[in-house]
């Protein structure tokens, strides 16, 4: 694995998700996971829209040194494919750890059957 690969691996998140739903005469607890990526800094996290309702009930993040964190939405739903978090900002940068965000190439250097990964924790 190239070492961009490995950062890339410092930049994903884990995405523990408690959704509340109504059935008739019903309120369930509906639990997910999925998993996001660090965009910036200042604790930006992107994840895909369907790991969580645009209001979910609950929700944490795990990052790559295995620390749970608190998150808020950031706005909800990008389009109809990406939604984005941002992680607690009293902890992020003096708070007690650092960020390490993806850093993304240009896709139009890619050429037809050049190897590229798909890096996740769809499964937790």
């Amino acid at each position: 694995m190239s070492a961009g690969f490995n950062r890339l691996l410092d930049a994903v998140v884990r995405i523990d998700v408690r959704d509340v739903t109504f059935e008739p005469g019903a309120r369930r607890f509906v639990a997910g996971v999925g998993s996001g990526v660090i965009l910036s800094n200042d604790g930006l996290v992107l994840t895909n829209a369907h790991v969580a309702s645009p209001m979910p009930w609950r929700f944490s993040i795990t990052l790559p040194s295995l620390e749970s964190v608190g998150a808020s939405s950031s706005g909800g739903i990008i389009g109809l494919t990406w939604r984005s978090f941002r992680l607690d900002s009293k902890r992020c940068g003096g708070g007690g750890w650092s960020l390490r965000p993806a850093a993304f190439g240009d896709s139009s250097a890619l050429y037809p059957g050049e190897v590229v990964y798909a890096v996740g924790t769809p499964y937790g």
